[in-house]
This record gives C-alpha cells, sequence and structure tokens, in this order.
C-alpha cells in the first residue's frame, strides 16, 4: 500500500510540474484588446468614408446639374435653401441632424464621383460628384 501511495504521489507531482512550465501566460487578444482594434479599426472606416464624402453632389434624377449638396468636415450644406446642417458618420451610414430631426443614410460611393443614399425618409438617392459649378 505504502509503494501505491508513492507512485500516485510522483504521478500526481509530475502531472503539476508538466503543467507548470515555468513560461509566462501566453500572449492571447483579452476581450478588451479585441473592442480596442475593433474601435480602431471602425474609426478608420469611418474617418475614410467622411474624406470620400467631402464636396459638392449634385442628383442623378432630374439632373440640372446644379449643386443639390456640399458635405463639408462637419455639415451638410443645401445651396436651394441656404441652410447647413449637421452630420455625423456612424460606420457606413451618415446620420443628418436637421431642423426638427435627425435621419440616417446608408452610404456607398463607387469610384470617386458617385455617392448613394440609402433609406431616409424620400428612398434612395444617387448624386455625381460636382466639379464645375454651373452659374445661375
Amino acid at each position: 500500500m505504502k509503494t501505491y501511495k508513492v507512485i500516485l504521489f510522483n504521478i500526481i507531482a509530475l502531472t503539476f510540474a508538466a503543467c507548470n512550465s515555468g513560461q509566462k501566460q501566453s500572449n492571447t487578444d483579452t476581450l478588451g484588446d479585441t473592442i480596442q482594434a475593433y474601435a480602431k479599426t471602425t474609426d478608420t472606416v469611418k474617418s475614410d468614408l467622411a474624406h470620400k464624402m467631402l464636396g459638392a453632389w449634385s442628383a442623378i434624377k432630374g439632373d440640372t446639374g446644379k449643386v443639390t449638396f456640399i458635405i463639408t468636415d462637419t455639415t451638410f450644406f443645401y445651396p436651394a435653401t441656404n441652410i447647413n446642417h449637421r452630420y455625423e458618420v456612424l460606420g457606413d451610414s451618415v446620420k443628418i441632424h436637421f431642423n426638427n430631426f435627425a435621419d440616417t443614410f446608408g452610404v456607398e460611393i463607387n469610384g470617386t464621383d458617385t455617392l448613394r443614399l440609402t433609406g431616409g425618409e424620400d428612398g434612395p438617392g444617387i448624386y455625381k460628384r460636382v466639379t464645375k459649378v454651373l452659374a445661375e
């Protein structure tokens, strides 16, 4: 019986020794690390989208060549009404704060000259970049 206890003790001791290699814990991502990495990626996507949206845009439907809106760093400016509306980029969408309400649109940019806004009260809109403003 004593031999059995010695053998059992040695097996347990070897098991513990084998499990503890003396190395530091592995460098795996924690939930916090993953969230931070996602936030950085999302910020990059937001800033890239915000940068690509900047400029003057004209509606393709009923194409008059006139500017429908101008997107700056902080606002959508509508020349027809001479009003600025603050906006924010939310992932691949933009939330525009109008006078009495806010509306969120999905944003797609094709190439450098086509902007598609989906959703909102008026449904989807397709706009082309205006590089030369026509005189009134």
